[in-house]
C-alpha cells in the first residue's frame, strides 16, 4: 500500500503529479513556516514527525533555513521515496518509523529549534495525542501543527479548534497561534 492507502502504482503516479490536486494546503502550511523561520539569523535544527513524501524538507533545503533536518516516517513508500532522493545529504538523517519520543537532538545536548507536524496528528488515537504532543514539546520549544477542524472536517481523531488550542497548551506549549487562512488550521505553537 502506499501514502493514504493507495496502491503502489497509484501512488507513484501521485508522486510523478508532484501531488499537486492532494497537497495544496499541505505546501501552504510549510511555506508559512519557512517565512517565520527565515526571519530568523540563522538556520534551524528541524524535526519532523511524518514527513511523507519530503515536500517540505525539499523547501526548507531550498530556501537555506535547516542546520540539521531529522524526520520519522512510518509509511514505507513515502520513506524510500524521500530517502532515495534526500537521504545522502548529510544535514538530513531519516527514519522509517512513527514517532515515538526516542529521538534525539543533532548535538546532543541543545533541543531541536524547530518540529514539525503537518497533517498527521490526526492519525493518532485520540487518547494518545496528548503524549504525542508532550514528545514533541520536549524536542523543540516551537512546534508547527497543522490538522483538520472537526467543525471543517468531521471525521474520527479530529477535534474542533478550541480543543486542539487547549490540548496543546495541556501539552506544555504556552502560546498558540492559529492561523486560520488555509483549508486546514496552523498552530504555531511556542513553550
Amino acid at each position: 500500500m502506499g501514502q493514504a492507502g493507495y496502491e503502489s502504482k497509484e501512488y507513484e503516479r501521485l508522486v510523478k503529479r508532484g501531488f499537486k490536486p492532494y497537497s495544496r494546503g499541505h505546501r501552504m502550511m510549510y511555506e508559512h513556516a519557512i517565512d517565520a523561520i527565515k526571519k530568523t539569523a540563522d538556520p534551524a535544527n528541524i524535526f519532523e514527525a511524518g514527513f511523507g513524501i519530503g515536500w517540505g524538507l525539499d523547501r526548507m533545503l531550498e530556501e537555506g533555513v535547516v542546520d540539521v533536518y531529522v524526520g520519522c516516517e512510518p509509511n514505507a513508500d513515502s520513506f524510500k521515496y524521500t530517502r532515495d532522493r534526500l537521504g545522502l545529504n548529510p544535514r538530513v538523517t531519516l527514519y522509517p518509523k512513527a514517532f515515538d519520543y526516542s529521538f534525539e537532538s543533532p548535538d546532543g545536548e541543545k533541543p531541536f529549534d524547530e518540529a514539525f507536524c503537518i497533517e498527521v496528528i490526526e492519525h493518532v488515537p485520540l487518547n494518545d495525542q496528548l503524549a504525542f504532543l508532550e514528545g514533541l514539546r520536549a524536542l523543540a520549544p516551537r512546534l508547527w501543527l497543522s490538522t483538520p477542524d472537526k467543525d471543517r472536517v468531521p471525521s474520527e481523531g479530529v477535534r474542533t479548534m478550541k480543543e486542539w488550542v487547549a490540548l496543546i497548551k495541556e501539552a506544555g506549549f504556552e502560546s498558540v497561534e492559529v492561523n486560520m487562512a488555509h483549508w486546514t488550521y496552523l498552530y504555531e505553537c511556542r513553550a
